[in-house]
């Protein structure tokens, strides 16, 4: 809802419409939204099975595979000192996977979906609020199934009563809002 209204307030009507008729767009953002939707998804799980050291460890490896993704898919160039840099990146996030005990499965899915979303955002031809008020749309029903689940067995948030949803409403633009600037930047920035 905060999405579309930020849509319809920009007049992004237009843009809206050109990606909702465009194949490639539609099929981006479809790709997109996957990639989100697993990467909040793994992100939650790994909370939930209390290994945020793990989930800590994707994001850190996020711009590696960023970097990565610039670099293969855009031909970005690296200066030596961003060579040197992400040398000293590696060495670090090395140190770290080798000193866990378990494969990292967490870390890697978290550092793969999230850095293949903001490449696929890059190429994505729409303004940040449109992408997002797609993928939203897309993701919905299956957020909205998993509520209705939720509210028919009392569960989660439904367990704690209304405060809580009231909070976990207002945490829709909370997140939305770094989503939009996060897609602002992957079109504007090289991945490097």
């Amino acid at each position: 809802v905060f999405v579309g209204a930020a849509v319809l307030a920009m007049g992004d009507r237009d843009s809206l419409r050109a990606a909702l008729r465009d194949r490639r767009t539609r099929a981006l953002l479809g790709a997109s939204s996957l990639l989100i939707g697993v990467n909040w998804v793994v992100f939650i799980a790994s909370i939930q099975m209390h290994r945020l050291s793990e989930a800590s460890l994707g994001y850190f490896i996020n711009p590696l595979v960023n970097v990565a993704l610039g670099v293969a898919v855009f031909r970005e160039q690296l200066r030596a000192a961003q060579r040197v840099s992400i040398a000293l990146a590696l060495l670090g996030v090395g140190i770290l996977v080798a000193s866990n005990a378990t494969f990292p499965w967490i870390a890697l899915v978290l550092a793969a979906s999230f850095a293949s979303y903001g490449l696929l955002r890059k190429l994505a031809p729409v303004p940040a609020t449109v992408g997002l008020l797609v993928e939203t749309l897309l993701l919905a029903p299956l957020a909205l199934g998993y509520l209705a689940h939720l509210a028919a067995s009392r569960a989660g948030a439904f367990a704690l009563g209304p405060g809580t949803l009231a909070l976990l409403a207002l945490s829709g633009p909370l997140t939305a809002l770094p989503l939009v600037w996060f897609a602002r930047a992957a079109r504007a920035m090289p991945l490097a």
